[in-house]
């Protein structure tokens, strides 16, 4: 990135704002609402506008009121945030996500305000990792396909934060 891209407008700037609808997290296909790995990160004007100013450049695309962060790498999605409780970041004015979670099973959870990670072992198995080091989350952590999915919980064992990462080759 050049001096002067750094007075170029983001062209995010020109999107619509963003609509609040449900999104839907496909493990099978491997997609948050459609959007996959290595999708154009151009494609998120469907989303609407980020609430972060100059997304391109900080390689994230901040969707507060969806409860969703995309990351990029050369203008590429690469990965996705799905932000269950809106107190993962206290910080941050940021709406928990209202999202839909289809299991390779054919079964559909719903995982808005939080779902048991007991139901998530249930359709998707024993996870490949767990990390309780810390005491105030417990990571689940599988590996499907071409995908990593991390299921942080919390001590009272709801899921609330995913984090979808794609495979190394």
């Amino acid at each position: 990135m050049g001096l002067l891209d750094f007075f170029r407008p983001d062209p995010s700037a020109q999107w619509p704002s963003y609509s609040r609808g449900p999104l839907r997290f496909d493990l099978t296909q491997g997609s948050v609402d459609g959007f996959v790995f290595g999708d154009a990160a151009e494609y998120l004007r469907r989303l609407g506008r980020p609430d972060n100013r100059r997304p391109f450049r900080e390689n994230t695309f901040r969707y507060l009121g969806l409860g969703l962060i995309v990351d990029i790498e050369h203008d590429r999605i690469e990965g996705f945030e799905l932000v269950i409780s809106p107190q993962v970041y206290p910080s941050v004015d940021m709406q928990g996500c209202v999202v839909e979670m289809a299991c390779p099973s054919g079964a559909v959870l719903d995982m808005t305000g939080g779902v048991l990670w007991e139901r998530v072992a249930a359709e998707l198995g024993d996870p490949a990792e767990v990390d309780d080091e810390d005491p105030d989350d417990l990571v689940l952590t599988y590996r499907l396909d071409a995908l990593t999915v991390e299921f942080e919980c919390r001590r009272d064992r709801l899921v609330a934060h995913i984090n979808v990462y794609r495979n190394p080759n």
